[in-house]
This record gives C-alpha cells, structure tokens and sequence, in this order.
C-alpha cells in the first residue's frame, strides 16, 4: 500500500500547563515543566504558519536573470557601436547604441554570466572597429586581438559602475549613465598611454553644432551629451519589455518596495511587502518607498540639455568669419607601408612626393607640409659632449661618422624647401647619439627618433658660399604607440615583439622632449609698401599624437601665439601622418573623425597631411574646408567644384592648397582641461567599488 506524503496542517503552537493531578499532601512544585500539545482551533498567537514560512522563505530566493539577456544586450550594443563609426557611420545609431546596457543597469541583479557575456561582446564589437590594425603587418594580429580584449572590459565596467552608482548610492538614472560612460572613456584615454579612438563623440564628428561643446569639456562632453540620451531613451522602454527579458519580473521596478530582501549569494535577510502594495519605478533606484516615477522627466530634462547645447553651438559658430592666415599646400601620397623595408617603393614614394610638391610652387603656398616618414633620408647628429672614440664606437653600427658630420639630410631637405621657394615641413626619421653619463663607464647609446623636420626657403649658406636653404630645427614624436613604437622596459617583452635589440641602440624610437613651434613667414605673397612681412606659428604632432586630446592641449597651451593674436598658442596646428599602414581600411576615416575634434578643443586651425589620406585643412569649428586648389596624380589641376571629395580626398596622390582660417578665439577647455571627465571618473570609479560589495537582491514579487 502506497504511503501518502504528510500533510501540512495550520495549526498553532499553543503553550498549556500539566493537567498532572496535584497530590493532596504538597504543593505543586515551583519548578514544574510546561508541555506542549497541539489543539485545533482558531489562530491565538501571531507566530506564522508552517505554509506562510514555507511560502516567505520561496519569496526570499533571489531571481537572476538569464544570461541569454546579458548575450542580447551585449551583442546588440556592440553592434550598433560598430555601425556607428566607419565603415558605415551612421551617426544616429551612437543614440541608441548604449540602451540595451542601460536595460541591463536597470536590473538591481546581474544576469548569469552577465560580466563574461558583455566582455566577450565587448571584444568581438571592439575587434571589428579596429580590424584594421592586423592589415599593418602579421605581426599585429596577437596586439590587435590584445587590444580588442582590454577594451572589451569597459562594457562589463559600464554597467558595474552604473549599478554601483543606481542600486547603491542612489544616483539617479539619467544622471549615472553619461557619468560612468564619460569617466569610463576618460580611464580608458590615459591609462597605459590610452586609446582615445572611437570615442562616442567622434561618431557624431559631421554634426558641427551639436560637438562645439567640445570646447568645454572636451570629447567627453560630447560623449556624455550622447549618453544622456541613450539614458532617456533607455527610461522610456516599458516594463513589459523588461519582463520578457528577464529584467523586470512581474512588473517589478528598481526602487519597488521589496518582498524580501538577500545577498548576491542567496543569503536572505528581513523585509516585508503589504497584499496590496503594487510595485512602482521610483525616482531614485534601488530606494524603497520612494514617489512613483515618471519617465517623462529625464526626457524632458535630456530636451533641454540638448537644446542647450546646439544653442551654444550655434553662438559659437555665429561670429566673424575667419581671417587667412598662411597658405599651405598639403601633399599627399598614396603608397602602401610595412615593416619590410623595399628600396624601391621609398624611392618611387620620393620621387612622387617631390613631383607633387614642384607641381604645387607655381600656386606661391607659404608653408609645404609632407607626410609622417616621407623624407627617406636620415637626420643624424651627436651631442657636442661626447667624446671622439665613444662617437666613433656608436656611430659605427649605424652609418661612417663622417654621415653625421656632413649633416647630408639636413643639406638635402635645406635643398629641397629652396627648390620650393617655401618653408617645408617634412616627416623624417632623426638619430642622435648621446653619452648618458660623460666620462663614465657607460658607452654612448644611439636613439632613433620619429620626427618633423622644418626647413627655409632662405638663411643657409651652401658649400659655395652662396645662399641656400636652412634647416630651422626639428620636433620629435613624445607620444609613441605602445608595442609598436616602444617597448616598456619590463623583463620578456622585447622577445614577444618583431623587432631586434641592437647593442648600443634603444628598441623602438626615443620620446621627445618638449613641443616646439616653428616660426613661418608669408613668402608666397608680397607684403604691401611699408607693411612688413607677415608671420605666423606651426606647432607639429606626428601620426597618434592627434588622437591624445591632453597631449595637444598641453601643446597649445606651452607656446607662444603670433599671428592669431591669442595669449598663447600657436597658429596652426600640423599633423603628419602614414596611415598607409591600413591602406583601404576604415582607419584613414577614423582617424580624420577624432583628428577634427583637437582644433575644436583648442580653438586653433588643423592642417593633416597623410599617406593615402585622409588629408584636409580643417578650421576652429572642426570643419573640413574645400581647398582653393585641388592637384591631381599628375599635378594638374582640377575644378573642385567636380570632386564630391575635394576637402576630404581619401587613397589617393593629391596636393590640396589653401590659406589657412586662423581662429582668434579661446576655449575653457584649454584652462580647465579634462576637469569634468576626471569626477565622472571618480564618480565611476565609486560605483564600481560599490558594486564589488555585497549588496542586497530584491526578490521579484510572487
């Protein structure tokens, strides 16, 4: 015969006396023990029932939702990043890319697997934003994948961070998102060097009014503004959407009064619900009893920063127009770059780069700019303190020491801007040998350097005595790219790379010391009777270097201004690039995008010249000008008004010449710097911290 299971019945605990009789001959004793027996009868007492334990104790267990959700929403956002940058660009995405993470911060409980699933989207939607880099070399696939990896970490950082600052420290919603978001990209630009690519703002680098607030705060401004609206958007999902992913079981909301509360662990702790209490999402999450919610607020409140902001760009940009400055004829080859040296694509290289260049001297520009590495010779010299034999030893490996007497580089560029009739600013490789500590026992060291090199059409004097050409000086890279570059001076690292310790000489290139400016005139065009020649400043920045917002600012910021009429700062800022790296990739593209936001920051005219592009002059407000005169391959000119891609010519021999529009105008950010980005980053970096605690689970209501 089956047994049946027991059954449970709701019966108190009632608490009587003994019924013992007493014997006559004594009294009952003082110390006579109570028992227990179960009676039916109605409730006496307010102890709970064995079912009302039972279903509490179901109530407490906290409810994770799955990890399919943690999947979705990660790979949902890191696609609609990557449409949002080039390739595609399509700008308006950046304003939905971060609302499926934001859902994911709504839920006061991590999915499962949350953190693996949004680092493993991270990377894959990273990876195919920067595909690009594996094109330079095979050598490039393990620090493309490496990169990819550590910037797939700052999806799960996001949504931690923003818990942290929700769910524990009661920040509200709309104000937590562009906070972590904007402190987040702020880690991610600074640390180890940093990698401010592909920020948030740069997708929106074709919308001019909305991104003049970069000269506020910089690009990350511009990148809270946009999370700010994936926030409000994010508000306005209903809750029913919620439910079906796991988010919001039965209507539950961040800041509902709970039903039970537990640790992340399972843990249960006391909390209690009213039958009748209806869960509702509170204005500040995560606080229980808090006003009902009205989603209506953060999109109102987003409305009006945003109209702020394009107001403020519009004001901006309604002043004077920009007064010339000097013109420059920007050169521009198209030729593909690799590790493996081949003589004879430099020398086709060259010879092209000089064709264009003499292609350009009829237009009388003031200033001709070449490419990053575009000058194959190299500018050698030693410091005047090292001794002959320790020059000698160093100078050996590397070419005869009577090379670095001759100064046969500097001779051939000095030639080269004499021919041009204007000052050239070219992209060179410089070497200088140095004795680290004079007379000691260290030999001298060779570094090598990537540099721009300045050079007058007139102020030398040739071997004939006759007057030449003059090298001005010379700028060396100081923010050089990790791995690629230079190599940290950790113990293993150089033999996880394909480049070669030579004895005597540093791995990589050397870091420069300090920006430099060079002093230009107006020789295309001549002065009018009494008035003197003009003159004007060119600070240079090399490849990267344009992509570090803190490292251009702090350019500005350290030189003297001329012709502008600023109280520091150069005139024109100059970029020599080779991208030909990632010939036929997106890279070209991006890197115009985050090159436009540094003369917005700065207030100050951009001029790029880059191997196979994209090379433009671009003006204070981050706009790309269409150039007065447009030269093709074979140096002939053709009507602008033909080309759909005349400001912004990509993969492609070209010279662009145009008089430059100086920018007379100051900015905020060059005084208050990354002021604001540093308390997002502080800010995120707290709502991490809370996060990593144990903190309470909100069971879902039964």
């Amino acid at each position: 015969m089956p047994v049946s299971a027991p059954q449970v019945v709701d019966r108190p605990i009632v608490v009587t006396p003994p019924t013992d009789p007493v014997p006559s001959d004594s009294t009952p004793s003082a110390t006579a023990q109570p028992t227990e027996r179960l009676t039916p009868g109605p409730l006496t007492t307010r102890e709970p029932t064995v079912r009302a334990i039972l279903r509490d104790a179901a109530r407490t267990a906290p409810v994770r939702p799955p990890a399919r959700t943690a999947w979705l929403c990660g790979a949902l956002s890191a696609a609609l990043l990557w449409a949002c940058f080039y390739p595609l660009a399509w700008a308006p995405l950046a304003w939905a890319a971060l609302i499926p993470l934001c859902l994911l911060v709504r839920s006061p409980v991590r999915t499962k697997w949350e953190v693996r699933a949004l680092w493993a989207c991270g990377f894959v939607g990273t990876a195919c934003q920067i595909q690009w880099m594996r094109l330079g070399d095979p050598a490039m696939y393990p620090a493309w994948l490496a990169l990819s990896l550590y910037l797939g970490l700052y999806f799960p950082a996001f949504v931690l961070a923003c818990r942290g600052l929700v769910h524990r420290a009661n920040v509200p919603f709309a104000v937590a998102v562009p906070v972590a978001w904007c402190g987040l990209e702020l880690i991610r630009g600074r640390l180890m060097t940093g990698f401010g690519w592909n920020l948030l703002a740069h997708s929106q680098w074709d919308w001019t009014t909305l991104i003049q607030v970069a000269d506020l705060g910089g690009a990350y401004l511009v990148g809270a503004v946009v999370a700010l609206g994936n926030a409000a958007l994010a508000l306005l999902i209903p809750a029913a959407v919620l439910n079906r992913l796991g988010l919001n079981r039965d209507g539950y909301q961040p800041g509902a009064q709970a039903t039970a509360v537990g640790t992340a662990d399972g843990t249960a702790s006391q909390a209690h619900q009213s039958a009748d209490a209806r869960p509702k999402l509170a204005l500040r999450a995560g606080k229980a009893g808090a006003p009902s919610f009205a989603p209506l607020w953060p999109a109102v409140g987003t409305a009006c920063v945003l109209g702020g902001v394009l107001l403020y760009g519009t004001v901006r940009r309604a002043g004077d127009a920009f007064p010339a400055g000097p013109r420059v004829a920007l050169v521009q080859t198209d030729h593909s770059s690799s590790l493996q040296s081949d003589l004879g694509e430099s020398d086709a290289r060259f010879t092209s780069i000089r064709l264009l260049s003499g292609a350009a001297t009829p237009y009388r520009p003031d200033l001709v700019v070449w490419p990053e590495s575009a000058f194959p010779y190299p500018l050698l010299s030693a410091k005047a303190d090292v001794s002959e034999e320790a020059f000698a030893a160093a100078a050996a490996p590397i070419a005869p020491p009577d090379y670095f007497r001759s100064n046969a580089g500097g001779v051939a560029l000095a030639s080269l801007a004499e021919t041009a009739g204007a000052y050239l600013l070219a992209g060179a490789t410089a070497g200088e040998i140095a004795d680290p500590d004079g007379d000691g026992p260290l030999p001298a060291r060779f570094t090598r350097y990537g540099s721009a090199a300045m050079a007058a059409p007139t102020g030398g004097v040739g071997a004939d005595g006759l007057a030449r050409g003059a090298v001005m000086g010379r700028y060396d890279k100081r923010h050089r790219v990790v791995f690629g570059e230079y190599i940290p001076n950790l113990p293993g690292l150089a033999s996880l790379t394909p480049f070669t310790e030579q004895p005597g000489q540093q791995i990589g290139i050397g870091e420069g010391a300090a920006a430099v400016a060079f002093r230009i005139e107006a020789v295309g065009s001549d002065p009018k009777d009494g008035e003197a020649r003009k003159s004007y400043t060119v600070a240079p920045l090399i490849c990267y270097e344009d992509t570090v917002p803190h490292l251009v600012r702090d350019t500005v910021n350290a030189l003297p201004t001329n012709g502008a009429g600023k109280e520091t700062g150069p005139d024109v800022l100059a970029v020599l690039s080779n991208d030909g790296w990632f010939d036929n990739s997106a890279e070209q593209e991006q890197h115009l995008a985050v090159s436009l936001f540094r003369a917005i920051e700065t207030r100050t005219p951009v001029v790029r010249a880059a191997n196979t592009g994209v090379s433009a002059v671009i003006d204070g407000d981050g706009v790309p000008r269409e150039p007065a005169v447009y030269l093709n391959e074979q140096g002939e000119s053709v009507d602008v008004a033909t080309l759909p891609n005349a400001a912004l010519p990509d993969d492609e021999a070209c010279v662009l010449i145009a008089d430059v529009p100086l920018d007379p105008r100051r900015s905020l950010y060059l005084q208050i710097g990354d002021a604001f980005a540093f308390l997002c980053g502080l800010a995120a970096c707290i709502g991490f911290a809370l996060n990593l605690r144990r903190r309470p689970v909100i069971a879902a209501a039964a």
